[in-house]
């Protein structure tokens, strides 16, 4: 692999119209840790076919330092110019891991749950008001406006409201537990949705969105090419840590044991 020292700058720069922008995901291989900052290695591998093309990796500028990364590409890729394009909008599934991409279909699938149990929720609720409507219609009815009517009609119509009044308490009763039973459901789906989601950040998807490292290439025949490129993080640190143990009794003694705490911010799994 051929190495070469970039000069990114973060503005928008007029460049030449490529035969295609391929967009392809920038993956961490290896780190070295120092006290701090540290060495970030990071290589994505694309299949290119002859002429000429932009290679689009995601690439975040922060925790970046005045050493410019260091980029090695593979034999038969000639590079041209080399950018940083800023707040860029991209395809984050086609970007995606397998590991990433079935995280994310449990992200989506819980939230297609919740949604699912929202709308019986409200379905429910709906239900309770409407049975609100109706018993507001039974004591609507007024014994008084019934004066002409014969005593066979009032009785038929006193039970019938009786009934009624009845079955609504009792389908009340029924649709109270269903909506105590949804929402205690709909915590449980919103505690999955989480999981999920903290899962597949753990996995450091692409973001879809942030800056992307704009490399313009030539090849004459179709290659695999490999693009690694190197850096200096700020984010990153270790130190030594030591727990103390004191003991007492027959058998008193000092135990010290040593650590190593390693701590990184560069959104990196």
């Amino acid at each position: 692999m051929r190495n070469l020292l970039l000069g990114l700058s973060a503005s928008f720069i007029a460049l030449p119209a490529w035969a295609d922008d391929i967009t392809t995901p920038l993956n961490v291989t290896a780190a070295t840790i120092y006290s701090e900052g540290a060495s970030v290695t990071y290589r994505a591998t694309v299949d290119l076919p002859a002429g000429s093309h932009r290679v689009l990796l995601p690439y975040d500028l922060s925790g970046y330092n005045f050493t410019p990364p260091q980029l090695k590409v593979s034999e038969g890729v000639t590079i041209g110019a080399i950018n940083y394009l800023d707040d860029v909008t991209y395809d984050q599934d086609a970007l995606l891991s397998p590991a990433q991409a079935r995280a994310k279909v449990a992200v989506e699938a819980a939230k297609d749950a919740i949604t699912a149990k929202q709308t019986q929720t409200r379905t429910v609720n709906l239900q309770l008001v409407a049975l609100d409507t109706q018993a507001g219609f039974l004591k609507s009815i007024n014994g008084s406006e019934l004066g002409n009517a014969d005593p066979a009609q009032v009785r038929a119509l006193a039970q019938l409201v009786r009934e009624e009044a009845e079955a609504s308490i009792a389908r009340r009763l029924e649709l109270e537990q269903q909506s105590r039973d949804l929402n205690k459901e709909l915590r449980d789906l919103n505690d999955d949705l989480a999981e999920a989601e903290r899962l597949f950040a753990r996995l450091s998807p692409p973001a879809g969105q942030g800056g992307l490292m704009a490399i313009s290439v030539e090849v004459t025949t179709p290659v695999s090419a490999s693009f690694e490129v190197a850096r200096i993080v700020d984010n990153a640190r270790w130190s030594v840590d030591y727990d103390f143990r004191l003991s007492y009794g027959d058998d008193p003694g000092l135990t010290v044991e040593r650590k190593v705490v390693v701590q990184q911010g560069t959104g990196q799994a």
